[in-house]
């Protein structure tokens, strides 16, 4: 008889822990599921960077600036199109640069930490080389890089990264921006 008591009471203790477990548990769920959500949508990025010339031309550093708009697929895909413009410090041929572009994002979820989060870009498309008499060409651009993402909550972020800019000049691009 005793032993059938200690059976029911070891289990009446079991399901209490379970339902204790699932009460702490499901709004912690629930919230993920609605974080992941929230996540999902328009997206926009302003960034700033500078880029440090590779190849032997003096000329071939340059600050940028630019804008990319798109969609946020959940929380590690974003596609989205961009412009930006870009000018060299020494004097050029086409000293000011127009930027068209498609924008690819991956952000890492299973290295986040914290508040920080690593991703992968890329940034495809086209520079408009701009001279003195007005257009003067136009060159592909491709702009593949790595960075992290500081959450800065309610949608918004901070990132940095790092990136190989590969044009005819070629340079490491360091970027700034702001994630809204």
């Amino acid at each position: 008889m005793r032993l059938f008591y200690y059976k029911k009471l070891v289990m009446k203790r079991k399901g209490v822990l379970l339902l204790y477990m699932l009460i702490l548990l499901v709004p912690n769920l629930i919230q993920n599921l609605y974080a992941q959500e929230r996540k999902q949508g328009y997206q926009g990025y302003v960034e700033a960077g500078y880029t440090i010339g590779t190849t032997d031309w003096r000329e071939a550093n340059r600050i940028e600036i630019s804008t990319s708009h798109g969609y946020q697929f959940r929380r590690p895909f974003f596609v989205g199109i961009g412009v930006g413009y870009s000018s060299y410090f020494e004097d050029t041929d086409y000293p000011n640069v127009l930027l068209t572009f498609a924008d690819v994002r991956y952000t890492i979820q299973q290295a986040q930490i914290g508040r920080f989060s690593p991703f992968i870009n890329m940034k495809f498309g086209f520079e408009w080389l701009l001279g003195d008499g007005g257009w003067s060409g136009c060159e592909l651009y491709t702009l593949p890089a790595i960075g992290i993402n500081y959450d800065l909550g309610h949608h918004t972020a901070l990132n940095f990264s790092i990136g190989y800019h590969a044009t005819s000049d070629t340079g490491v691009a360091f970027k700034l921006g702001y994630q809204f």
